[in-house]
């Protein structure tokens, strides 16, 4: 415990722990020494230099993992379409199809506005799909082929089809390729452009 000093001159002075100088101000004894707030303005622009480097290398990355996001993501949807067409024509022992559609009614349009799942000859939709980012397909190889019928068996009466999705010129996006063969199966296949 310290107590308080009484100095020649008969004053009353606080212990030496209780005199400490103010933020801002010089600190007696302390050789011209003073403390400091805030940055400089040259450690605010190395900080701002640091900053632009950064965001110059990662924003066209988030870009292409987005993208690619929204590519994987058309992929898996077409896929489960063409899966869950090829059960329901198994399950109902007739023919269903899987067909593009603008409406999300009927078949008609193109793949990359959307598709539904219909019974052969009939005017019922089972699931309807509309396509979430068209500029990145699905692109069908044969364009004159706007329906996948699968019979009752499993297989397709459409014969093989191929699917692409993405922009597969594009040099940092991935692209994704859906084969159907005749029996029904499905291939899924990823590859990137290669300059």
């Amino acid at each position: 415990m310290s107590y308080p000093m009484i100095d020649p001159g008969g004053t009353l002075r606080k212990p030496a722990a209780a005199q400490r100088a103010p933020a801002n101000r010089l600190v007696p004894g302390g050789a011209g020494r003073c403390w400091q707030r805030g940055v400089t303005l040259i450690e605010l622009m190395v900080a701002i230099s640091i900053l632009v480097i950064l965001s110059t290398i990662g924003i066209p990355s988030m870009r292409a993992a987005l993208n690619n996001g929204r590519v994987a993501t058309l992929a898996n949807d077409l896929t489960l379409a063409l899966t869950m067409t090829r059960s329901e024509a198994v399950r109902r022992g007739a023919q269903v199809q899987l067909c593009a559609s603008d409406d999300g009614t009927t078949c008609g349009g193109t793949w990359q506005d959307g598709w539904i799942i219909t019974p052969v000859g009939s005017s019922d939709v089972i699931a309807v799909w509309q396509s979430r980012h068209p500029d990145l397909g699905p692109w069908n190889a044969n364009e004159a082929q706007q329906a996948i019928v699968f019979n009752g068996i499993g297989g397709t009466e459409s014969g093989n089809a191929r699917f692409v999705i993405g922009v597969p010129e594009h040099a940092v996006l991935r692209a994704r390729q859906i084969d159907l063969t005749p029996a029904g199966r499905l291939a899924l296949h990823t590859y990137q452009h290669q300059t």
